[in-house]
């Protein structure tokens, strides 16, 4: 396969030879197949052959180095800055340099070296380390440390560097015990308060939700439910008038991420080339005495957010009209029209 000028071939067996760096040891050869597809014409081709070649076992230091210098491949040089801060031969004074380096890739390999098999008081040390990758580096080794005890976990919940906060909850939710979570939900939930962005509170409490590892609604399910019913039945009564120019419906917001509450805006859209049959839709909405979002109803081409449709929200739609117009859309979109919104 790695003589095989079929692209994916090449990727499967340099992925497979990643995986099974001993295997590599068995072949002479495939070390030089390896240095030649470095230069191959496919960019995914070279960082995957650069990666193979960092994990090779009888990898020189020099070799290494040399490796690390391939500017133009990105994952290439974070494979061999991985393998330098490991190599047996790399000493401390090396690592020291890599601290320094101007490379992302080579200071977080040197930090993630000098907190491998570190104890709790050596990382204890390091989490306060200036070079910001190594406090990263430690904080996560500690939180994830077989005797790190839960009141521990707790002081680094209030620690002030967010990678501190994102690594204790992370290694809460791999202990998954009730006590544990609940902790992590009430300095969630503080976390959110105490936001510095108003706009965007949850953002400080994504990791906490996402640590949990089970459904944490924000706020209470049925009214998620009752808002998505209303949609439909708008949506509904849009087909009756309009049939077919009304091709589906886009969620977005706080309904869409389940944390509405009474008296929050609703944002919606219909999916339609329409204006009629939007502002119909918009109409509708109102009826209910919702606070219906400004952009509600106004999804169809010439709209500025409409490439909204494409990353945001969640769909009511019958999916083959859906399909036609987002492929509609996309082959008449230019790649600044694309940008707005």
């Amino acid at each position: 396969y790695l003589s095989s000028e079929d692209v994916p071939a090449l990727n499967a067996a340099l992925y497979l030879l990643r995986k099974m760096p001993e295997k590599m040891s068995e072949n002479p050869s495939i070390k030089g197949r390896l240095e030649r597809l470095l230069q191959h014409d496919d960019f995914e081709i070279s960082e995957a052959a650069g990666q193979a070649l960092a994990a090779y076992p009888k990898s020189t230091l020099n070799e290494l180095k040399k490796l690390s210098l391939n500017k133009g491949l990105v994952r290439t040089r974070l494979a061999a800055y991985k393998a330098i801060a490991k190599h047996p031969q790399t000493t401390r004074e090396e690592l020291d340099a890599m601290l320094h380096h101007a490379f992302f890739g080579a200071r977080t390999a040197a930090a993630d070296a000098m907190t491998l098999n570190a104890t709790v008081t050596e990382l204890n040390l390091l989490k306060d380390h200036p070079v910001k990758e190594v406090r990263y580096a430690a904080l996560n080794a500690i939180a994830v440390h077989p005797k790190i005890t839960r009141k521990q976990l707790s002081e680094l919940l209030k620690h002030p560097e967010t990678e501190s906060v994102d690594a204790a909850a992370m290694a809460v939710g791999e202990r998954n015990d009730e006590r544990s979570l609940k902790q992590l939900l009430k300095h969630g939930r503080k976390r959110a308060n105490e936001s510095a962005d108003p706009q965007l509170p949850e953002k400080s409490f994504e990791n906490e939700l996402l640590a949990l590892r089970r459904p944490a609604y924000a706020s209470d399910p049925s009214l998620t439910a009752e808002r998505l019913a209303l949609i439909e039945k708008a949506f509904l009564e849009t087909k009756k008038r309009y049939a077919n120019a009304a091709i589906g419906a886009i969620v977005k917001g706080s309904t869409a991420k389940g944390y509405a509450e009474k008296g929050s805006d609703l944002d919606a859209g219909l999916v339609t080339e329409s204006p009629e049959a939007a502002n119909f839709f918009k109409q509708e909405i109102r009826k209910s005495g919702v606070k219906a979002c400004n952009c509600t109803g106004i999804i169809y081409p010439g709209y500025a957010g409409e490439s909204n449709l494409f990353s945001h929200g969640l769909f009511l739609a019958t999916v083959t009209p859906c399909l036609n117009y987002s492929s509609k859309y996309l082959q008449t979109s230019t790649p600044a029209g694309y940008g707005k919104g």
